[in-house]
């Protein structure tokens, strides 16, 4: 009896950890979202290295927009800053955690922003180029 509990619950367990995935990528990007607008330097490495860390997981189209709005959020707000690398890697990272959070990312984000980002040269131009793809093709 306490064999079959014990899987019960562990079963229950295991089909709440996408979700807890999920609620990590988001509040990561809250955070890093959080900081650039109180004015607080963004520590964009240290969140994609976390972003890194975590694996791919299956999340609601509720959740997958908070994390394109919040880090299109980031992306405008670090758009002139010249630290594009890292920039781009964020974006990676979120992507292979979330995928398909690009298209959400190049659908919200301001036309300005994105003409500043090509304009600026970078590596943050070439990823958002693929998901103008991903988006031309799946219409």
């Amino acid at each position: 009896m306490r064999f079959i509990l014990f899987l019960l619950s562990l079963s229950f367990l295991v089909l709440a950890m996408p979700v807890r995935r999920a609620d990590d990528v988001l509040g990561l990007i809250s955070a890093l979202n959080d900081g650039l607008a109180s004015g607080q330097s963004p520590d964009i490495t240290s969140t994609s290295h976390s972003l890194a860390a975590l694996s791919t997981t299956t999340t609601t189209s509720e959740t997958k927009n908070q994390i394109a709005i919040k880090t299109a959020s980031i992306i405008s707000h670090l758009a002139d800053n010249g630290n594009n690398e890292a920039l781009k890697d964020l974006i990676v990272n979120i992507e292979k955690c979330v995928p398909g959070v690009d298209k959400e990312i190049y659908r919200i984000l301001n036309v300005g922003t994105i003409a500043k980002l090509r304009a600026n040269g970078g590596s943050v131009a070439p990823v958002l180029n693929q998901a103008e793809v991903k988006v031309t093709i799946s219409i």
